[in-house]
């Protein structure tokens, strides 16, 4: 495994502060450990690789909804927390899965959630596992923001609101129909909220956003470019090979643009074999 060779090169050093190690989703040593939490149970055996991680201060990014949409893996947020790890939450590929805060936390609350109550019937787990603790809200909202600003090697600038930090401000709006009355903060804010609950930014003190408007943007020239760019990106899949024919893998059989590119992955997916769902209204 590269983590334990890469552990026993004393080249490496012990001091891993400055390293964050991104999806780490095949890090599990036996099958079903992500789920088992395996770490430390009578039945399962702890993990080298997050011991390493753990031991020499490593930090952990976790593109959850990417990792899960693209067959990167099971995203192992269990075995992040089983070795006292708090992992941060990455959108990965902006082009595949929106890049909102909002979406990130609840996928990796649901996520953890899921995989934790499932062992609590006999039925879906045969072998007694131990259940993990059900990981709080208050914990998803660190993983957006303490975890991503010490992964990042920026906790002494951002990521608390603290006196001397730069004033990275996000101001919500609770008092919506939908979320009102509001009775718990951070359940609010992971389950309930969405992009449109966001009022005000602030980055290093200065606001960027003000009561749901960008400011300093011509927004309507912004979407022209971004749409000029996309018909000329268009163009060139659909156009002839600009620099002559590729080797077979190289992105294409034949040509270095591909027009099934154009295609829905969450549509088609990876299987080109699996007969398509035939649903019942």
């Amino acid at each position: 495994m590269a983590i334990v060779n890469t552990a026993a090169d004393p080249r490496n050093g012990t001091d891993w502060s400055d390293v964050t190690f991104v999806h780490c989703t095949r890090w599990q040593d036996e099958t079903g450990g992500q789920i088992a939490g395996s770490s430390g149970s009578s039945n399962t055996s702890p993990s080298k690789a997050w011991e390493i991680c753990r031991d020499r201060g490593a930090h952990v990014s976790l593109a959850n909804l990417i990792e899960m949409q693209m067959r990167h893996g099971m995203p192992p947020f269990q075995e992040a927390l089983d070795h006292g790890i708090l992992p941060s939450l990455s959108p990965d590929v902006d082009t595949n899965m929106t890049t909102d805060p909002f979406s990130l936390m609840r996928g990796a609350f649901c996520l953890q959630r899921a995989l934790a109550n499932e062992l609590a019937f006999k039925e879906s787990n045969p072998g007694a596992r131990p259940i993990p603790q059900l990981v709080t809200s208050r914990q998803v909202i660190e993983m957006a923001t303490i975890a991503g600003a010490a992964a990042n090697r920026l906790l002494d600038k951002v990521g608390t609101l603290t006196p001397g930090k730069e004033a990275d401000i996000i101001v919500l709006d609770a008092r919506n129909i939908n979320l009102w009355p509001m009775n718990n903060v951070p359940g609010t804010i992971v389950t309930m909220m969405n992009p449109r609950h966001v009022r005000d930014v602030l980055i290093a003190g200065k606001v960027v956003y003000w009561k749901g408007k960008l400011l300093g943007w011509d927004v309507e020239q912004l979407l022209r470019r971004i749409e000029q760019a996309r018909e000329r990106v268009l163009a060139r899949i659909n156009g002839p090979a600009k620099v002559g024919r590729l080797p077979a893998g190289n992105n294409s059989s034949t040509n270095p643009y591909r027009p099934n590119f154009l295609g829905s992955c969450c549509y088609q997916g990876q299987n080109t074999t699996a007969r398509e769902y035939v649903l019942r209204p």
